[in-house]
Protein backbone atom coordinates (compact mmCIF):
# COMPACT_ATOMS: atom_id res chain seq x y z
CA UNK A 1 0.00 0.00 0.00
CA UNK A 2 1.50 3.88 -0.93
CA UNK A 3 1.54 6.02 1.92
CA UNK A 4 1.12 9.82 2.39
CA UNK A 5 2.24 12.19 5.13
CA UNK A 6 -0.02 14.10 7.27
CA UNK A 7 0.45 17.79 7.88
CA UNK A 8 -1.11 18.64 11.29
CA UNK A 9 -2.80 22.29 10.65
CA UNK A 10 -3.56 23.72 13.55
CA UNK A 11 -4.41 23.81 17.27
CA UNK A 12 -7.42 24.62 19.31
CA UNK A 13 -8.12 25.46 22.89
CA UNK A 14 -11.00 26.52 24.98
CA UNK A 15 -10.57 29.74 26.94
CA UNK A 16 -11.37 28.44 30.62
CA UNK A 17 -12.93 32.85 31.21
CA UNK A 18 -14.81 33.01 28.61
CA UNK A 19 -15.39 29.84 26.63
CA UNK A 20 -14.28 31.12 23.42
CA UNK A 21 -13.02 28.55 21.06
CA UNK A 22 -9.41 29.40 19.73
CA UNK A 23 -7.71 28.09 16.70
CA UNK A 24 -3.90 28.93 16.52
CA UNK A 25 -1.61 27.49 13.81
CA UNK A 26 1.55 27.09 15.60
CA UNK A 27 2.45 26.04 19.01
CA UNK A 28 3.94 29.28 21.19
CA UNK A 29 4.74 29.59 24.85
CA UNK A 30 2.26 31.96 25.42
CA UNK A 31 -1.62 32.86 24.34
CA UNK A 32 -4.08 35.32 24.16
CA UNK A 33 -7.69 34.98 23.75
CA UNK A 34 -9.43 37.34 20.93
CA UNK A 35 -13.27 37.22 23.30
CA UNK A 36 -11.42 38.76 26.28
CA UNK A 37 -7.96 39.62 26.13
CA UNK A 38 -6.38 37.29 28.97
CA UNK A 39 -3.49 35.48 28.40
CA UNK A 40 -2.36 31.86 28.96
CA UNK A 41 0.76 30.08 29.45
CA UNK A 42 0.38 26.73 27.12
CA UNK A 43 1.16 23.21 28.28
CA UNK A 44 2.85 20.62 25.70
CA UNK A 45 0.39 20.13 22.50
CA UNK A 46 -1.72 17.04 22.39
CA UNK A 47 -2.67 14.83 18.99
CA UNK A 48 -5.30 12.59 18.64
CA UNK A 49 -4.48 9.42 17.13
CA UNK A 50 -6.50 6.32 16.54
Amino acid sequence: MKTVDLIASGYEWECPECEYLNDEIEVTEKVTCPGCGNEYETNPPEHAIK
